[in-house]
C-alpha cells in the first residue's frame, strides 16, 4: 500500500459508487471526513477519532453525533495488530507501524479514511544492562583475525558470519552459539559485506551479499553495484563473475547491501545514489517477484580488481557485462531515504514494514567501550522508535566479567530479527587473548 499517497489525501470523503438519487434521502450525507488528516499515537495509547459530516445540498460541515450514530457508521482497521478500533471510533496503538482506519455509513453512501502511525518511546528493551539472558553467543573465534562484518541465524540456530580478510576476501563461516567457526567459503572481490542475509531452501543455504565492488586506493573493496544470491558451499572459493543470480536496481546505484524478510516476502536493498548525496536510500520489493524476474545483461560502471598477489589475477580495469535480474522492472513495495547517520552505520534489518538501523563506534581498546545505537523507521522513512543507545556494551566491568572484553574494544556489527527476537552482533577483543578479534551475539525481545 502506498501510505504516502494515502496520507496526502486523507480526510477527504469517498462517495460510494452505485448509489442513485432514488436511494438517497434528503438528509443522506454528501461526505464524511475525519477531524484530522493523519494521526500519530504511542504503543498502548488510546484516543477517540472525531468525524465531521457535510449534508447533501449544504456547504457546511458539522460534527457527527457518534453517541447517537444515526447513520450506523462502522470503523475498520487495515491492520488490527497495529491499530485496533472499536464501534465508537476509539483507536488503540498495539504495535509500532502504520494502519488505515476507515469509517463507513451503514448504507455505504459515504466513507472516509485516516492514516495512523504508531510509535514507541518505550526503550526499556534496548536499555537493558548486560546479563546472561541477553548473551546468545560470546567470544567466538572466527577463521580470520578480523572483525565480523555481519551475521545471520537460520531456523536451526546456526550462525553465519562474514568477515573481510586480505582486503579482497569475504569469509562466510558457520557455527553454533559459543562454538568456534572453522568451516567457511571464500568470496573474492565482492565488497565489504556490511549487510548480508541467509535464505533457506530445504537443506541448502543461500547467502545474499553485495557484489562487483571496486578496488579503492587503500586496496579495500567498496561501492558494490549488484546484490548476489550465492549457494553456501564451505571449502569453496567464489569470484564475482561466478555469480549467476545477481540483482540490479539501475546505473549509478552503489554500496548495495541486502536484507530479506521471508515471512513477509520482502527483499530490501540499501544503496546510495549520485543524485541524493548525503542520504541512504532503500528500495523494498516482493522477494518472490524479484526471484522470478528473467535474466538480462547490463553493463556496470568501470571498476578495478586484483593485484593483491603476484599470482592471477593481476590488477585489472574492466567494464563488466553482468547477467542480472533487473529490479527496475518491478514496482517497489516501498522507497524511502534518510540522512546519512551521525555515526557509522553497522547493519540494518527489515521486518513487518519497519527498518531497524544500527550505528556504532568501536572503542579504543584502552578502557573505553564503543557505543551502539538503534533507530527504527517505517517504510516512509519516518522514525517510529527514536535513536536509542544500547546499554549492554556501556559497562566495561560487566563486559569483562562476561568474558567479552576487559580492554573496552567492542564494535557493533549487524542486526537481525528472527522468530520474534532481535539479535545484535558485536566484535570484541581481549588483551588476555592476544587481541584476537572475537564475535558475540546479543538477543532482545521485540517491543
Amino acid at each position: 500500500m502506498n501510505y504516502g499517497l494515502l496520507f496526502s489525501t486523507i480526510g477527504l470523503c469517498i462517495a460510494a459508487a452505485g448509489c442513485s438519487d432514488d436511494n438517497r434521502s434528503s438528509d443522506s450525507p454528501t461526505a464524511l471526513a475525519f477531524g484530522t488528516s493523519s494521526k500519530t499515537i504511542e504503543v498502548g495509547e488510546s484516543c477517540n477519532l472525531t468525524l465531521r459530516i457535510q449534508q447533501s445540498g449544504s456547504a457546511d460541515e458539522t460534527a457527527y453525533d457518534m453517541a447517537g450514530n444515526p447513520l450506523g457508521v462502522t470503523f475498520r482497521s487495515s491492520s488490527p495488530q497495529t491499530v485496533s478500533v472499536d464501534a465508537q471510533g476509539t483507536i488503540t496503538g498495539r504495535n509500532i507501524g502504520q494502519a488505515t482506519v476507515t469509517a463507513e455509513t451503514a448504507a455505504g453512501s459515504a466513507r472516509c479514511a485516516i492514516g495512523i502511525t504508531v510509535v514507541s518511546s518505550n526503550t526499556a528493551w534496548i536499555d537493558a544492562p548486560l546479563n546472561d539472558g541477553i548473551i546468545l553467543s560470546r567470544f567466538v573465534r572466527l577463521p580470520a583475525n578480523t572483525v565480523m562484518q555481519s551475521f545471520d541465524i537460520d531456523s536451526g540456530g546456526e550462525i553465519f558470519y562474514t568477515q573481510v580478510t586480505d582486503k579482497y576476501k569475504i569469509l562466510v563461516s558457520r557455527s553454533t552459539p559459543d562454538q568456534e567457526a572453522s568451516e567457511y567459503m571464500t568470496l573474492c572481490f565482492h565488497g565489504h559485506s556490511s549487510n548480508m542475509a541467509v535464505e533457506e531452501e530445504g537443506d541448502e543455504r543461500f547467502i545474499w551479499v553485495g557484489n562487483y565492488a571496486n578496488r579503492v586506493d587503500d586496496g579495500n573493496y567498496w561501492h558494490e553495484q549488484v546484490v548476489s544470491r550465492i549457494r553456501y558451499n564451505p571449502g569453496s572459493t567464489h569470484y564475482s563473475w561466478n555469480s549467476d543470480e545477481n540483482y540490479f536496481i539501475e546505473a549509478g546505484c552503489l554500496n548495495m547491501n541486502p536484507a530479506i524478510d521471508v515471512e513477509n516476502d520482502r527483499l530490501a536493498i540499501l544503496y546510495t545514489r549520485p543524485d541524493t548525496p548525503n542520504r541512504y536510500c532503500w528500495a523494498v520489493y516482493s522477494l518472490s517477484e524479484a526471484k522470478a524476474l528473467p535474466t538480462e545483461t547490463v553493463t556496470l560502471q568501470p571498476l578495478s580488481y586484483g593485484g593483491e598477489t603476484d599470482n592471477y589475477p593481476l590488477q585489472t580495469a574492466v567494464t563488466p557485462e553482468v547477467p542480472v535480474r533487473n529490479l527496475s522492472r518491478l514496482q517497489p513495495v516501498a522507497e524511502f531515504s534518510i540522512p546519512t547517520p551521525a555515526v557509522a552505520w553497522q547493519g540494518y534489518e527489515i521486518h513487518d514494514g519497519r527498518m531497524y538501523l544500527m550505528e556504532g563506534t568501536s572503542g579504543d581498546n584502552n578502557g573505553t567501550t564503543g557505543e551502539a545505537y538503534m533507530t527504527v523507521y517505517d517504510f516512509e522513512g519516518r522514525t517510529v522508535l527514536p535513536r536509542t543507545k544500547v546499554q549492554a556494551i556501556s559497562d566495561l566491568k560487566a563486559l569483562a566479567e562476561a568474558g567479552i572484553t576487559e580492554s573496552g574494544y567492542i564494535e557493533s556489527e549487524g542486526v537481525k530479527i528472527r522468530r520474534g527476537k532481535l539479535f545484535l552482533g558485536f566484535a570484541s577483543q581481549s588483551k588476555k587473548d592476544g587481541n584476537r578479534r572475537r564475535a558475540n551475539i546479543f538477543q532482545y525481545e521485540l517491543p
